[in-house]
């Protein structure tokens, strides 16, 4: 039961994994067209600002619109606020 449990949390990580490449890839290919809108706090806003501007400055919006549909918009906040918080060193206040 216990291995049952953890390869299902593992198949989980994989696919957070998996995501937090592509929104890596939409924020670079974003913020090389123009800065990201950070303000000095991380909040949800702010990473509603974010995504809606990466998703506008793709050549092909496929990737984006994809992960719009894959993930819930919490996954999506946590995701891009931990990435962001990384680069920013800043901690994601809700």
């Amino acid at each position: 039961m216990h291995s049952i449990i953890r390869e299902h949390v593992e198949g989980i990580d994989r696919q957070f994994d998996e995501y937090r490449d592509k929104l890596s890839q939409i924020l670079a290919v974003a913020s090389s067209r123009e800065p990201l809108p950070v303000s000095n706090e991380i909040t949800s806003g702010c990473l509603d600002r974010i995504w809606e501007q990466a998703k506008s400055a793709q050549n092909n919006p496929t990737l984006a619109l994809y992960l719009q549909g894959r993930m819930a918009e919490t996954d999506r906040h946590y995701l891009l606020g931990d990435i962001i918080g990384h680069l920013l060193a800043k901690p994601f206040t809700n």
